[in-house]
């Protein structure tokens, strides 16, 4: 029976007189089913609000880890590629390529010298179309020996881009999660501290005794791959070694530092 049917046959009944003791329990039970309904209802909503909630977030976490197997691939590619680029910038270092370019071009190659030597020579001494050879590009813009030099600049400088390329984490802070009905338990509005790069880097010992040595963030940089910013962030909650530097030798490495980031 509704409430408003039960509302009704109270209103009779005190009309006849009579009593309405069993009226006001169903009526009361009436309420009561309509007010639970009513909650019920409304955790349905949060209910609903949950689960929409967590698809996107189980939507979220599938497209990082195929992001995260997408970097794995790249990082293991580019490990390919620098491998033999390495062993090329290392073998030219090796055989000395622009040195024994230069060598040709300072010991040996003097075209005007050779032209005019050549023409002091009398005709049918000397091979016809005899030339002297000589390094040059094709497409004749730039002379030889600034093109070898840039293309083993370029090799190097790709070279240390590629491999200070690594796999890092993106932290992000959540809201504390607040239908009305408080938070779960176990949940926490606390935000998670943020990592230091350098703290979790595999090579932390050595960083940390380059630093306390005094070495250069240049340096320490280009050897185990830790940016200069995060070498400078790393510096203010590293420890330093007991009777090792003054304060005053301190203030000058954290200028330098600086100077050096911003460089």
């Amino acid at each position: 029976m509704s409430v408003e049917q039960i509302k009704r046959d109270i209103v009779q009944a005190q009309v006849r007189g009579e009593d309405t003791t069993k009226l006001a329990k169903a009526l009361k039970d009436a309420l009561l089913e309509q007010q639970v309904r009513a909650e019920v209802a409304e955790l349905q909503k949060i209910a609903d609000q949950r689960i929409q909630y967590q698809k996107r977030a189980e939507a979220i976490m599938a497209r990082v880890e195929k992001q995260s197997e997408a970097i794995d691939r790249f990082l293991a590619l580019r490990d390919s590629v620098t491998a033999p680029l390495k062993a090329i910038i290392l073998k030219a270092r090796e055989v000395d390529l622009l040195k024994s370019e230069e060598t040709c071009f300072s010991q040996f190659h003097d075209p005007f010298v050779w032209d005019s030597e050549a023409r002091s020579i009398p005709k049918d001494y000397l091979p016809s179309g005899f030339s002297c050879p000589s390094l040059v590009m094709d497409s004749a813009i730039l002379d030889s020996r600034e093109a070898g030099s840039q293309a083993l600049y370029f090799l190097n400088s790709a070279y240390g881009l590629l491999m200070n390329i690594k796999k890092g984490q993106m932290c992000v802070s959540l809201k504390p999660f607040d239908d009305g009905l408080g938070k779960d338990e176990g949940e926490s509005g606390e935000e998670a501290p943020k990592r230091c790069a350098v703290c979790s880097h595999p090579e932390l010992t050595s960083i940390d005794e380059a630093l306390q040595q005094g070495r250069s963030l240049r340096d320490i940089e280009a050897e185990f791959g830790a940016s200069r910013s995060s070498l400078c962030r790393h510096k203010a909650h590293l420890p330093a070694a007991p009777g090792t530097m003054s304060q005053e030798s301190q203030r000058e490495v954290e200028t330098k530092a600086t100077v050096e980031i911003a460089n």
